[in-house]
């Protein structure tokens, strides 16, 4: 009986250590690496739209319901355009590019009309609806497109470590990052200006916007870059395939 239970141990040790290796292997390839990089950064993306969207909708002189009307419409475009990729057959890299970008202008759209200054801040609603559209898309058809691509390293030992590693950076790094950097720069003393009275509510919603220009722009910027990542990721994949 001891015996037995030896042999499991022995058993279990190796298929832990085949189990590490077969992960280990996949991220030899150098494009991995890249992709991995874009996946991080494209859970950011959802993360901040998700966390804080609302916020900033509010803060730039929209109503409440209006608000959630453009995040209704958003999940709304996600779950439309991942049914018509379900049917209609696409490049994945190409489309994980293209993907990429319209998050990034739907930030460029969120940020270049929106009227930000100290006294009033005033937003295009139809803008707002465009970029909303746009980030449903595109936050639809990276995941679609990621999903295949990532399926492109699976063999019949790594099915699921290849879809953990993904869902893992795009679900859950992405996510421990966003709080870490929450922690490290948003500023102690920023809280909701509408829950201050009169007199210290301008200051604060001041500090707000400019808390959000600069998540914002610095989010659009990662984005835009990730672009050269994934053309840089496309090209070693067809090399090394």
């Amino acid at each position: 009986e001891q015996s037995d239970n030896q042999i499991y141990t022995l058993r279990d040790r190796n298929n832990s250590r085949s189990s590490e290796n077969n992960v280990l292997n996949i991220f030899k390839r150098p494009s991995m690496i890249f992709l991995y990089l874009i996946v991080v950064v494209s859970g950011i993306f959802k993360c901040v739209m998700g966390n804080f969207a609302l916020t900033f909708y509010e803060i730039t002189g929209n109503t409440e319901s209006f608000s959630k009307i453009l995040l209704i419409l958003r999940y709304s475009t996600e779950v439309i355009v991942l049914i018509f990729l379900s049917y209609v057959p696409v490049a994945h890299f190409t489309s994980m590019s293209l993907s990429l970008v319209l998050c990034g202008v739907s930030l460029f759209f969120d940020l270049k009309f929106t009227s930000f200054n100290n006294i009033v801040v005033t937003s295009n609603s139809y803008i707002l609806v465009l970029s909303e559209i746009l980030a449903g898309i595109g936050r639809a058809g990276f995941m679609f497109s990621s999903i295949l691509i990532f399926k492109e390293y699976d063999t019949p030992k790594t099915v699921t470590q290849v879809q953990g590693i993904r869902n893992g950076a795009y679900n859950g790094i992405a996510c421990v990052l966003i709080g870490l950097c929450a922690y490290v720069f948003i500023p102690k003393d920023l809280v909701d200006y509408r829950s201050l009275p009169k007199e210290e509510a301008s200051d604060m919603k001041q500090k707000q916007i400019l808390f959000f220009r600069e998540m914002f722009s610095g989010l659009m910027y990662l984005l835009f870059s990730t672009i050269a990542l994934s053309l840089l990721a496309r090209y070693l994949f067809n090399k090394n395939r």
